[in-house]
């Protein structure tokens, strides 16, 4: 791979994840890199052959807590091919670890490649950095090895970290795996998630585990998303966003801030834990458009600039490619401190996705692009911050209202909304003139857990960022003492902060409610909503099915029928007509055309109602009563005896069918909360867990321990702090728990423990818990003795000699003994030894005994591996 940076780049080519730090002025940086097959995932730095831009200088990092490595990410890499993947995190609410996420990769530099980095050399070149960076030299780790300047108490901190990814992307193949139509496909990608998870939690219940333990379930990990990857590549996933054009995976690491209570006595997961929470930008997987390149900008909007398609003398509504559009964003820092942030406006060139024009908008100021003012000034767009009730960005076009072909279209110019975050049901829609409202709050979405009946907090989850941002909530936890029962509102689990968007069913559209569903729609954040009416179309009589129709949001069958205005929470839609003299809103056609269905209104005593008739054949005037045939425990049929869309029975044609429609009343609209609640029961039930300890042949060595004895369900237990010896004495011998393997008793994990029985850490569950500890006979080390000879300067005169072989410890030696300590040595070139007196010499300091004090003793007990003992000779002439 490469790194261009503003002096040099360099080439890193090992393939095994490994880590380093880079000294950047006095600051270290982190480049740790995990292996994830498809997906390569790095900090701080872009992997996978891509060139790109980066300023080490802001991902310097003061700490190496686990915490830290998440924050201020922003990641380009290969996936799936072309796909990149963005990961954009922020510091926590106390401000640790802040990075400009645009500041470590200059997207207009990131460009994949494919060449495979295993087939290369390792390589080490230098990086120079910008002016405050000193020299470093970055070197490739092999599989065995680890960078000395990172201490090995890391590994478990990068794992921590690789799971954090590994997390955010099954939350979006679970998204993907729930929109998706393929069975087997979805089947797939729900059975790769698992895995992943699987290894998530192996990941989670490792403790005290050796470096090579967590390198270990790194792999297993990475292999889990490899597979992961590949089963959503197949299902035809490209990604969630794009990025400069391209498909992209996008997820935010963290939301703003986050905060938690907790009355409850213990807690699993811990509440500073998200189990699950999460916020992050809407999905963007329109290839077409791009949003605004700096993560550091929330991308609320896109508008397409379009042009009449038609002939002057044609007329119609028919508008094509004008060739820009513009995206609207404000900076992530502003939301929440102002209520007239700076918009952003980028004019992009459709076709190349060039950014062509940016604006700067401020509040009560009108705004043109250059750009389009040169190329048309007569009928350039403008845009107007206005600010009031709401801020927002008002698009129309200069003289727009002459510049129509015909007095039926008199608006040539028209603007297509193709992301509106905050007013969701704005976009698809083609209007000559627009509006977008731009976000300026935080909101908060918060997950209580409860208890059933007196509604006592045990704990909550808050979590902050924009509004109109996605948000999943906190999953159920386990309390000490009480059992999960229920989530309340589960629909809101997922949703969009603020809750506009927000949809509630309140006729659930099967045959007792004629085929007809009610929904709430919040269009606002204060909680302004509408009531929309849809009815089962005729041409989809035939597909109808209660498991896939019924009761819940899913309209692919359905045609919308009426959209009362918006109500603010408390208030009741009041449409206009009367009972003696309805409002008449017309027909609306079916799906396919042949059929029509009358709407009309009207308003008693303070209540709303829509009188919907059945449908009619449009050509004959017939009442259509083709309906639906399913049991009636299925389709439960209630008034709806002969089975009618819409409208009741038809009754006499001659007569009009006067008795072919139904009243349908529009409720209240109610505060919308979003926020979601787990409930839970007290539980007087008790459990207990019991610890074993066997022989690699499932022989016990040692009694049974109860670790927790009659303790509430989902109490917290750890057999490993208090009850897991590392050695265990039986019988007058000594055993050590095993390493992992297979033993005649069973797989064992890294602690020890035997998998095929209850975890080493857990919950206390009604059921007993029985965990097991397996241990091996411990050998007895051993050590030999061997002597040296040498000359005053530590030259080896004499073959050493070994006084003792591998012997158990505390075999006692002795190496004055006759023929081991000469006072004479012939050497092999014929030269006379003599052994030394007490003194000092260049070898060091010598005894009485002519032996080297900084060797081993001359005499003693066996201690060690190996023990040296050297003596020390002067070379003499003459006779001795």
């Amino acid at each position: 791979m490469f790194f261009k940076r503003s002096n040099g780049e360099f080439r890193e080519t090992d393939r095994v994840t490994r880590f380093k730090l880079i000294k950047s002025g006095k600051n270290w940086l982190r480049a740790s890199t995990s292996n994830f097959g498809l997906l390569k995932v790095i900090r701080g730095q872009v992997e996978e052959t891509i060139v790109a831009e980066v300023r080490e200088d802001a991902a310097s990092v003061k700490g190496l807590t686990s915490r830290g490595f998440i924050k201020g990410i922003v990641v380009a890499t290969a996936v799936l091919g072309a796909t990149t993947l963005v990961n954009t995190g922020y510091a926590d609410e106390q401000g640790k670890d802040a990075v400009p996420t645009s500041a470590l990769v200059s997207s207009a530099e990131v460009a994949t490649g494919s060449e495979s980095l295993s087939e290369q050399d390792s390589k080490e070149s230098p990086v120079v950095d910008n002016e405050s960076a000193t020299e470093a030299k970055v070197t490739a780790a092999t599989s065995t090895e680890v960078a000395e300047d990172v201490p090995a108490v890391d590994d478990k901190a990068v794992l921590e970290q690789n799971a954090s990814e590994a997390a955010l992307l099954t939350k979006i193949a679970d998204k993907y795996a729930s929109n998706h139509q393929n069975s087997e496909q979805k089947a797939a990608i729900s059975d790769a998630v698992a895995k992943v998870q699987s290894e998530l939690s192996a990941g989670t219940n490792l403790t005290e585990a050796t470096a090579q333990s967590y390198a270990d379930q790194r792999a297993r990990l990475s292999k889990s998303v490899d597979d992961m990857m590949a089963t959503l590549k197949a299902a035809g996933f490209n990604g969630n966003t794009t990025v400069n054009g391209a498909p992209a995976v996008s997820a935010q690491l963290d939301a703003i801030s986050t905060s938690n209570t907790l009355t409850a006595t213990s807690v699993s997961p811990k509440m500073d834990e998200p189990n699950g929470a999460s916020i992050e930008d809407p999905a963007w997987n329109n290839a077409n458009y791009q949003l605004d390149p700096n993560t550091d900008r929330y991308t609320y909007s896109i508008w397409d600039l379009q042009n009449w398609a038609g002939s002057a003398n044609q007329g119609g509504v028919t508008y094509n490619n004008g060739g820009y559009y513009v995206t609207f964003s404000v900076d992530r820092s502003a939301v929440g401190t102002t209520k007239t942030p700076t918009v952003h406006a980028r004019l992009v060139e459709k076709a190349t996705g060039k950014e062509v024009e940016t604006l700067d908008m401020t509040a009560k100021s009108i705004y043109q692009f250059k750009t389009l003012v040169q190329e048309n000034p007569t009928y350039a767009p403008q845009f107007e911050y206005t600010s009031g009730e709401a801020s927002q960005i008002l698009g129309t076009w200069t003289n727009n209202r002459d510049a129509g072909p015909t007095l039926d279209d008199r608006y040539k110019h028209h603007i297509l909304q193709v992301r509106d975050t905050v007013k969701p049901g704005n976009v698809g829609e083609t209007k000559p003139n627009v509006q977008t409202v731009i976000p300026i709050e935080k909101v908060t979405h918060t997950t209580h857990y409860k208890v059933e009946g007196t509604n006592e907090e045990l704990a909550s989850y808050a979590q902050t960022g924009i509004e109109s941002q996605a948000y999943h909530a906190s999953n159920p936890r386990t309390f000490e003492g009480y059992e999960f029962t229920r989530t309340d509102a589960e629909k809101d689990m997922s949703g969009f902060l603020g809750g506009v968007g927000a949809k509630y069913l309140e006729l659930q559209g099967g045959r007792a409610h004629y085929y007809v569903k009610r929904i709430v729609e919040q269009v606002d954040k204060d909680g302004t909503s509408v009531v929309k009416l849809y009815a089962l179309d005729p041409s989809k009589v035939s597909s109808y099915s209660p498991a896939t129709d019924v009761n819940n949001l899913n309209l692919d069958n359905y045609t919308l029928l009426y959209t009362s205005d918006p109500v603010k929470p408390g208030g009741k839609p009041t449409p206009a007509g009367t009972t003696d003299a309805l409002k008449d809103l017309g027909y609306v056609d079916s799906k396919d055309g042949q059929y029509h269905l009358r709407v009309q209104t009207y308003t008693d005593s303070g209540n709303g109602n829509v009188r919907l008739s059945g449908w009619y054949n449009k050509a004959t005037g017939d009442a259509f009563t083709g309906s639906p045939q399913f049991s009636t425990d299925v389709d439960p049929v209630r008034n709806n005896t002969s089975n009618i869309i819409g409208g009741n029975t038809p009754g006499d044609k001659a007569s009009g069918y006067p008795s072919f429609f139904n009243n349908y009343s529009l409720p209240s609209v109610k505060q919308i909360s979003t926020d979601v609640t787990h409930y839970y029961r007290k539980s007087e039930v008790t459990g207990n867990v019991y610890v074993h300890y066997q022989d690699t042949e499932g022989k016990l060595i040692k009694p049974d321990v109860t670790d927790e004895k009659d303790q509430p369900i989902n109490k917290a237990y750890d057999t490993v702090v208090d009850n897991r010896p590392q050695e265990i004495e039986f019988e007058g011998k000594t055993y050590e728990l095993v390493p992992a393997g297979n033993y005649t008793v069973g797989e064992v994990d890294e602690e020890g423990h035997l998998k095929s029985t209850d975890p080493t850490t857990g919950a206390v569950a009604k059921e007993d818990k029985n965990v097991t500890y397996i241990y091996k006979l411990k050998e007895k080390p051993k050590g030999e003795v061997v002597i040296t000879y040498v000359d005053e300067n530590g030259k080896e005169i004499q073959k050493p000699r070994q006084d003792t072989p591998n012997s158990p410890y505390d075999t006692p030696y002795d190496t004055t003994e006759e023929g081991e300590k000469p006072n004479t040595i012939k050497s092999e070139d014929g030269k006379t030894y003599k052994i030394v007196p007490k003194g000092d010499y260049p070898v060091g300091k010598v005894d009485e005994n002519g032996h080297l004090e900084k060797s081993d003793p001359v005499s003693g007990k066996v201690t060690k591996p190996k023990s040296t003992i050297t003596y020390v000779y002067k070379e003499v002439n003459g006779n001795v």
